[in-house]
């Protein structure tokens, strides 16, 4: 009787552990909305449509850098061109931000 709740109790455990790491991985960023600056106050139709504009040319731009750095095998080139990738990154969100 004491070996069965032991053995109960070891795969309440593990169902446990591994329904919350289920939890934990991060969401399908695919279908998440990307239109984080729709919120600002006060913007014309004109300058939400430069927004657009300038966020399609930097994802561009990235899926250029995320291509190179996909095709080599070199762990200093991937990290070279990653901090490439944030720094266009931050480039942007100062473009939008002016």
């Amino acid at each position: 009787m004491k070996t069965k709740k032991s053995i109960v109790l070891m795969a309440l455990i593990g169902f446990m552990l591994i329904a919350g790491q289920s939890f934990a991985q991060r969401s399908n960023r695919i279908n998440r909305p990307y239109n984080r600056y729709q919120n600002i106050p006060n913007l014309t139709e004109d300058q939400k449509q430069q927004i657009i504009e300038m966020r399609n040319a930097h994802m561009d731009k990235i899926a250029e850098l995320r291509k190179e750095r996909r095709s080599t095998a070199a762990r200093a080139e991937k990290n070279e061109i990653r901090g490439k990738m944030l720094q266009k990154q931050q480039e942007h969100k100062n473009q939008i931000r002016q």
